[in-house]
């Protein structure tokens, strides 16, 4: 089982078992870059390199570009299905999704390069102050509740 390694043991916080994936996937980073240049680092063993190059803060901000993608993501796909914002075009549904993933994007090479991260664009948040992607069961509610009012008897 090949996650076994970054399973955290029973009873374990989300940040014990956070701490613990970002130490493995240091590790493993670590364990590649000997593999694939092993003249450049001979004489160092994986706990070596994350120390020296702080590998732990590069596995942390990955796992935070990545749930900013997915974050994102989830918002492409509630506004998609459940239409949470009201447009005239495609283009209009897709820009500010669009516009969130340059930003995460953009966010990610400044810092991999030492500079300032860019300001995230407007949200796109719905009216009510919701967020695209919160509360789709009551989406999926209002429709069964539509299709009962008209006297349908399908699946509603």
């Amino acid at each position: 089982f090949s996650a076994a390694a970054v399973l955290p043991p029973r009873g374990a916080s989300p940040a014990d078992a956070e701490a613990l994936l970002v130490q493995h996937m240091a590790s493993s980073l670590g364990e590649r870059m000997i593999t694939v240049e092993p003249e450049r680092w001979a004489g160092r063993d994986a706990a070596a390199l994350v120390e020296e190059l702080s590998l732990g803060e590069v596995a942390e901000r990955y796992l935070t570009h990545y749930r900013n993608v997915m974050a994102i993501e989830r918002q492409v796909y509630a506004d998609a299905v459940y239409q949470t914002r009201p447009i005239t075009a495609t283009y209009e549904r897709a820009q500010p999704h669009l516009d969130a993933l340059t930003n995460v994007m953009q966010g990610l090479g400044a810092w991999s390069e030492g500079k300032p991260e860019p300001t995230p664009p407007p949200s796109t948040k719905v009216a009510g102050g919701k967020e695209a992607g919160k509360g789709m069961g009551a989406a999926k509610s209002a429709k069964s509740s539509k299709a009962k009012a008209k006297g349908s008897k399908g699946f509603g």
